[in-house]
C-alpha cells in the first residue's frame, strides 16, 4: 500500500484508506471532507458521509464543522497547523472563504449519518423512483416484528400439522435461526427439506436396486478402504427388496459412510458413475433419519425464512412502518430494478462524493448500494480489516477484501502513524506481532504492519518504571476450564488492586480506577470479575447487554412482591428477608422467633410496603424500599449495584398501572422476556446501567470497547481456547460467496472451515483489545496449557519468554489471602442516600427532554397527556366553556400524536375525512373530526402576540419538526436544572442530545420556537390564561424543555447564519396549549423571550466549558 498524504490524494476516483487503530481515522475524514468543500463548488449537502452509529455521526459532524472553522481561521493566519496553512496557500483565498462559509452554514443539513439514515433519505426524497409512498412512517423494532412473524408461521405451519416429526420443533430455536438468516441478507442458505425424509422413488425401483447391488459387489467399483459403503448398499438393497425402508441404525451408520470424502473416492473408481449420481440422495436420506431434530429445525428455518420475508414486507406496507433492514432492502431493490438506472442518475446528480467510515463492517447489500452509485466516482473507503469483528451481525470481511481487489494498487493507502499509544507501548506491540510464531490473523488475508509514533508523541505514561506491556502467565495445567477462568480473573483482579495501591502517576495526577478498563468476551465473565473486584473494594462500572430484569436485584424484588401478596405465608416472608435486598442473614432470621420486637418491626414494615403496593403499585414499593433500607446497602460489596438497579427498576415501573395481581404479572413477564428484544427502544431502556459515573474500573466486552481508548487496559481471557465443536448453523465463505449451511451434504466438511473463520475473527478481536491502551497493557496466558486448539493469544505469546523493549514477561504468584484497595480519602465513595429520587442513567447514549425529566415526580399531574382521568369524587365545573367541553373526551398521548401530525402536515380543514383518518389511526373516535377541525382552525388563526398568526405567515418562514442532535460532552443534571430554578440529581450528562422542535418561525427578523401542547388543563377559560399557564409550565418541566430547545436553536442558527449573534436573531419561546387557543385574547399562549444568558450558560455546560 502507498503512504497517505491528505493533501495530495486524488479525489476523482475510488480509493481505499487503511486506518489501523489509533492512526487518526476521524481526523483524516475531516481533512478529506475539507478538501472536497474547498476544491469543488458542490455544497455540503452533496457530500455523503456514512458511519455505523448515530453517536459516531454526531461526533463526525462536530469534528468536520470544527475543521471547517479552523480552515476559516487559517485564512486569517490563525490556524496553528502548518500542514493546513500550506494546503490553503495553494488555493484562491476569496473563493475558498466563500466555500467554507457556505459549508459551515449547511453543516447541520449535511448528509452525515448512518447507512440507514441515508437510505431513509433516499426513500423519502425519491418516492416515485423507489415505489414508496410519500411518507415512510414510523421505525419499529426489527427483532420484535420478526418474532411476531415467526410466531404466526408457527401457528399456521406447526401447530395444526399432525406430522410426528414436528415433535422435534422448537419455537425459540426457530426464532433465533430466522433472525440470524435475515441478518445475513442475501447470503446463500443451504438447508435440508422435509422431503429428505423420503427415499427418492428413483432409488426404489427394481432396476435401481439391481444396479446398486451390482455396484456393491464389484470391488473394482468401490474405492479401496471404503468397504463400509458396500455393506450399507447391500443392506439397503435387502430392505428395499422386502418392501421395507432401512431402520434408524442403518441411517446412523450410512450417514457416516455416505460422506463427500467417500464420494470423491468413489468418483475415482471405474464404472461408479451411477453410484455417484445417487450418493447425495442417500446421504440426505440417511442424515435426516439419523439426526431428525437437526433436520426438522433446519428445514423449518428454511421454510420460515421465505414466509417471514413475505410477511414482514406485507406488515410493514400495511402499517406504514419500516425497520432498519427494510430501509436498505428498499433502496437496493429500487436500484436493481429495471427502472434503477434512472434512480441512480438522480442520486448521482444529488451526491457528488461519498466517504464511508468503518468500511470493514460494511455488509454486501450496503456495498452494492455504494458501488452502484459511486463506483467510478469520488468514493473514499476508510477502514481497518484487522478490526472487522461484526461477522455475527452480517458485517463481512469478504466485502472489504472484494472491494480492495477492485481498486487499483496505486489507489490504496495506509495511515502509518499512531497517535494513541505511548511510543514504548507501540514498539512493544510491534515486537509482539513481529515475533508471532504463526499468522496472528490465521490466514484471513490481512497483515499487521508496524506503526510509527505520531508527532507530537503522546506524553510519557505511568511513572512506576514498569514496562508498558506486561504478559502475565498463570499456571493451571490439568485443571478444568472453569478453574482456569477463575485463576485468570483472580490474577487480573489482584493485579488491578496492586496497581491501584502502588498509586503511580499519569502526568500530574495519580492513577485512579476510572483510568482502567478490562476487556472481556462474555457477560458472564463481566459478572464474575465484577464480583471479584467488589470483594476487593474496587469500584466497578460494568457494561453488558443484560436486562435489568435479569439481574439478581430484580429476582430479589420478585421474591419481595410475592411475599407482600402472601403476607400470611411464613416461607414467603423469610425468603424475601434473606435476600441482599433486605439483608437478614441466617442468624437474624433465626432471631425473629425469639425476638418479638424484631419480628414486630419487620412485620410492620412488610405491612406498610403492602399498603404502598395497593395504593401506588410496584414503584411505590421500590420507593419505600429505598427510604427504609437503602442506607444498609452501602455496607455490602454489591450495595451500589443494588441501589442503581432499584432506582432503574423504579423508573421502569413508575408508569405501570393495574391491580396488584396485574402488576405482579407484568413484572413476571418482564423477567421472562429479559433476554429478548434489547435492540429496541424499550429494550435499551431495560439494559443494566453502570453503577455510577464516578471513578470506576470499566468492565466491557471487546465489541463495546471498539473505537474507545483507556490509559490502562487488562485483557485477561484471550488465552482461552476456541470452541472445537461447530454449531448447527455454519457460516463459511466459498469463492467469495457467504454461505449459511444448516445441514447440506457439505455440512461435515464445512465444520472445520467455520471454526477456522471463527479463529480468524478471534485474532481480529484480540487486535482490537490490544490496541485500546494508551499507557499500560496487561495480557494473561495459561503458562502450561496444552489445548487442542490454541486461543488467539497463543500465536503472539508462546511458551518462550518474550524479550523485547517495553515487554515484561512474568509469572503470577499465588496468594493465600485477598488484598484490598486502600482508596485515598479523596476517592472514597459517597454514602447511598436514605431517600433517593429516581436518577438518570450514569452514561446516556441518547439524551432528550423526556429522558431528563421522566419520573422526577411519579405522581400523575392534572392534564398530563399520560395521566389517567380521575372520574370519582369530581366536583362539577360551574361554568365550563362549550369548546373545551366538546373535546374534553379526547385525552392522552395518542390524541397528542394525532394533533401534532395534523399540525405538522397542515391538513386542509375542509378534509374532515383525512382528519378522521388521523384520529382513527391513533385509536381516537372518528366522530370527533369536526371538533378537531375547529381546534386546528383556532390554532392557525389565533393571535400569538404582536399580530403573529400561523395562517398568515408564509410557509417559507416556517420550519416544522426541526430535528436536532448535538454532542453533550459533559455536565451534571443538577447544574442544568439549576438554570431554571429546579433541584436536580447529581448525575453526569454524556451522549447525544436529540429531539424535535414542533415549529420554528422567522418573524420580525428573529427566530422563535413554537411547541404545541394538547394537555387538558381544565374546562374554563381561566385554566388557559395567566398564572394557570405558568403553573402548567412549571408542573410539566416545560421551562426546562424550552431551555434545551433554545440551545438547539442557538446551535442551529450559529451554523446557518454567517452574521449570527443570539442577541440579534433569537426570538421567543412560544408554548401553545391548543385547547384554549383563540377562545379569548391570549388564551392558551405562553410566550416569553428566549433567555439568552440562560441559553449560553446551558450551552457552555453541555459543551463542558462551563
Amino acid at each position: 500500500m502507498n503512504a497517505f498524504d491528505w493533501r495530495t490524494i486524488a479525489l476523482d476516483a475510488p480509493a481505499l484508506i487503511e486506518a489501523s487503530a489509533g492512526t487518526g481515522k476521524t481526523y483524516t475524514i475531516a481533512l478529506l471532507y475539507l478538501r472536497l468543500i474547498c476544491e469543488r463548488d458542490a455544497p455540503t449537502t452533496s457530500v455523503l458521509v456514512s458511519t455505523f452509529t448515530e453517536l459516531a455521526a454526531s461526533e463526525l459532524t462536530e469534528r468536520i464543522g470544527a475543521r471547517l472553522k479552523q480552515a476559516l481561521a487559517a485564512l486569517d493566519g490563525n490556524s496553528g497547523d502548518a500542514a493546513l496553512d500550506a494546503y490553503l496557500a495553494t488555493l484562491d483565498p476569496a473563493r475558498t472563504r466563500t466555500r467554507l462559509q457556505l459549508g459551515l452554514s449547511q453543516i447541520e443539513r449535511a448528509p452525515i449519518g448512518t447507512i440507514h439514515s441515508f437510505c431513509r433519505r433516499v426513500l423519502r426524497d425519491f418516492p416515485e423512483d423507489t415505489a414508496r409512498g410519500l411518507t415512510l412512517g414510523q421505525a419499529v423494532s426489527g427483532i420484535a416484528l420478526v418474532d411476531e412473524c415467526v410466531e404466526d408461521f408457527w401457528r399456521r405451519r406447526v401447530l395444526p400439522d399432525p406430522d410426528p416429526r414436528l415433535v422435534h420443533a422448537d419455537l425459540g430455536r426457530l426464532k433465533r435461526n430466522v433472525r440470524e438468516l435475515l441478518a445475513a441478507g442475501d447470503a446463500r442458505v443451504e438447508a435440508p427439506t422435509f422431503s429428505d425424509f423420503e427415499l427418492p422413488e428413483k432409488l426404489r425401483t427394481s432396476k435401481a436396486i439391481a444396479v446398486m447391488r451390482a455396484v456393491a459387489g464389484d470391488t473394482r467399483r468401490i474405492a479401496a478402504g471404503r468397504r463400509q459403503v458396500s455393506a450399507r448398499l447391500r443392506e439397503l438393497c435387502d430392505a428395499l427388496e422386502k418392501g421395507e425402508m432401512p431402520d434408524r441404525k442403518w441411517c446412523q451408520q450410512a450417514a457416516k459412510n455416505f460422506t463427500l470424502a467417500n464420494l470423491r473416492q468413489q468418483e475415482a473408481a471405474p464404472g461408479a458413475l451411477a453410484l455417484v449420481a445417487w450418493f447425495a440422495d442417500l446421504q440426505r436420506f440417511a442424515y435426516a433419519h439419523a439426526q431428525p431434530a437437526s433436520v426438522v429445525s433446519a428445514a423449518l428455518a428454511r421454510e420460515a425464512l421465505d414466509a417471514v420475508r413475505l410477511d414482514l414486507e406485507r406488515r410493514l406496507d400495511a402499517s406504514d412502518t419500516h425497520t432498519f433492514d427494510a430501509l436498505i432492502d428498499g433502496v437496493l431493490r429500487a436500484l436493481e430494478a429495471p427502472t434503477g438506472e434512472a434512480l441512480a442518475r438522480r442520486l448521482q446528480q444529488h451526491y457528488s462524493a461519498a466517504l464511508i467510515d468503518e468500511f470493514q463492517d460494511t455488509d454486501p447489500r450496503q456495498w452494492r448500494i455504494f458501488e452502484r452509485l459511486f463506483g467510478s466516482r469520488t468514493l473514499l473507503l476508510i477502514g481497518d480489516p484487522k478490526q472487522a469483528i461484526y461477522r455475527f451481525r452480517g458485517g463481512d470481511l469478504l466485502t472489504y477484501l472484494a472491494a480492495k481487489a477492485s481498486i487499483p494498487q496505486e489507489r490504496q493507502y495506509r495511515l502509518a502513524y499512531n497517535f494513541r499509544s505511548d511510543p514504548r507501548l507501540l514498539r512493544a506491540l510491534n515486537a509482539l506481532y513481529a515475533n508471532a510464531d504463526c499468522d496472528p490473523f490465521f490466514g484471513a488475508g490481512i497483515d499487521y504492519v508496524p506503526l510509527l509514533p505520531g508527532e507530537p508523541a503522546r506524553p510519557p505514561g505511568l511513572n512506576d518504571c514498569q514496562e508498558p506491556l506486561r504478559i502475565r502467565r498463570f499456571r493451571s495445567e490439568g485443571t478444568p476450564l472453569q478453574a482456569r477462568d477463575e485463576a485468570a480473573l483472580s490474577a487480573c483482579a489482584n493485579d488491578i488492586v496492586e496497581l491501584l495501591n502502588a498509586a503511580p502517576r499519569i502526568a500530574e495526577r495519580a492513577l485512579s480506577p476510572g483510568d482502567i478498563a478490562v476487556l472481556l468476551s462474555t457477560n458472564d465473565q463481566i459478572k464474575d470479575l465484577r464480583a471479584l473486584l467488589e470483594h476487593r473494594g474496587v469500584p466497578v462500572a460494568a457494561s453488558s447487554n443484560e436486562s435489568v430484569f435479569a439481574s439478581r436485584t430484580a429476582s430479589d424484588v420478585q421474591l419481595l412482591l410475592h411475599a407482600l401478596m402472601h403476607l400470611g405465608r411464613d416461607s414467603a416472608r423469610r425468603a424475601a428477608l434473606a435476600t441482599p435486598l433486605l439483608g437478614l442473614d441466617a442468624l437474624a432470621i433465626h432471631r425473629l422467633d425469639s425476638d418479638p420486637a424484631l419480628q414486630a418491626r419487620w412485620s410492620q414494615r412488610l405491612v406498610d410496603w403492602r399498603r404502598a403496593f395497593d395504593t401506588g403499585g410496584i414503584a411505590a414499593v421500590l420507593a419505600a424500599l429505598q427510604r427504609d433500607v437503602g442506607t444498609q446497602w452501602r455496607n455490602l460489596d454489591s450495595g451500589e449495584r443494588i441501589a442503581t438497579d432499584v432506582r432503574h427498576l423504579l423508573e421502569l415501573s413508575a408508569a405501570i398501572a393495574g391491580t396488584v395481581p396485574e402488576q405482579f404479572e407484568w413484572w413476571q413477564s418482564q423477567r421472562a422476556e429479559a433476554h429478548d428484544g434489547l435492540d429496541s427502544e424499550s429494550g435499551r431502556e431495560r439494559l443494566l446501567r453502570i453503577a455510577s459515573d464516578g471513578q470506576r474500573v470499566q468492565l466491557l466486552t471487546v465489541h463495546k470497547a471498539k473505537g474507545l481508548e483507556f490509559p490502562c487496559v487488562f485483557v485477561p481471557m484471550a488465552w482461552r481456547p476456541p470452541r472445537d465443536k461447530a454449531p448447527a448453523m455454519l457460516r463459511v465463505a466459498e469463492n467469495g460467496v457467504r454461505i449459511y449451511d444448516l445441514g447440506s451434504p457439505k455440512h461435515d466438511e464445512r465444520k472445520e472451515q467455520h471454526l477456522r473463520e471463527d479463529e480468524q475473527e478471534n485474532g481480529r478481536r484480540l487486535y482490537v483489545a490490544l490496541t485500546r491502551a494508551a499507557h499500560r497493557l496487561y495480557v494473561y496466558t495459561d503458562a502450561l496449557a496444552g489445548d487442542k486448539r490454541r486461543g488467539e493469544l497463543a500465536a503472539l505469546v508462546n511458551a518462550a519468554a518474550i524479550e523485547a523493549d517495553g515487554v515484561e514477561d512474568s509469572t503470577v504468584v499465588h496468594r493465600a489471602s485477598v488484598a484490598r484497595w486502600h482508596a485515598p480519602a479523596s476517592a472514597a465513595m459517597s454514602p447511598i442516600p436514605a431517600r433517593a429520587l429516581p436518577t438518570l442513567p450514569a452514561r446516556i447514549a441518547q439524551l432528550s427532554f423526556s429522558a431528563l425529566t421522566r419520573h422526577l415526580d411519579a405522581t400523575p399531574r392534572a392534564g398530563d397527556e399520560s395521566a389517567e382521568l380521575e372520574t370519582n369524587d369530581v366536583e362539577p365545573i360551574a361554568d365550563p366553556h362549550p369548546a373545551l367541553l366538546a373535546i374534553d373526551r379526547l385525552r392522552g398521548p395518542r390524541f397528542g400524536n394525532a394533533l401534532h401530525r395534523l399540525l405538522e402536515e397542515r391538513t386542509p380543514l375542509d378534509r374532515i375525512s383525512d382528519i378522521g383518518d388521523a384520529l382513527e389511526e391513533e385509536g381516537q373516535p372518528r366522530s370527533a373530526a369536526p371538533q378537531v377541525a375547529q381546534l386546528l382552525a383556532r390554532t392557525l388563526d389565533a393571535d400569538l402576540g404582536g399580530g403573529l398568526r400561523l395562517r398568515d405567515l408564509p410557509i417559507s418562514e416556517q420550519r416544522a419538526e426541526l430535528g436536532f442532535q448535538f454532542r453533550v460532552r459533559a455536565g451534571r443534571a443538577q447544574d442544568l436544572f439549576a438554570l431554571v430554578g429546579r433541584r436536580g440529581t447529581d448525575e453526569s450528562l454524556k451522549g447525544a442530545m436529540v429531539g424535535f422542535i414542533d415549529l420554528v418561525v422567522h418573524w420580525q427578523s428573529r427566530y422563535s420556537l413554537i411547541d404545541y401542547k394538547s394537555n387538558a388543563l381544565g374546562l374554563t377559560l381561566d385554566d388557559y390564561q395567566g398564572a394557570s399557564l405558568d403553573r402548567a409550565m412549571q408542573a410539566h418541566q416545560y421551562d426546562l424543555q424550552a431551555l434545551i430547545y433554545g440551545v438547539a436553536l442557538h446551535r442551529y442558527l450559529s451554523y446557518r447564519l454567517d452574521d449570527y449573534t443570539p442577541q440579534r436573531y433569537l426570538g421567543d419561546s412560544i408554548y401553545l396549549f391548543v385547547r384554549g387557543l383563540d377562545l379569548a385574547p391570549g388564551a392558551g399562549v405562553w410566550r416569553r423571550p428566549i433567555d439568552i444568558a440562560q441559553v449560553l450558560a446551558a450551552d457552555r455546560l453541555l459543551e463542558g466549558s462551563a
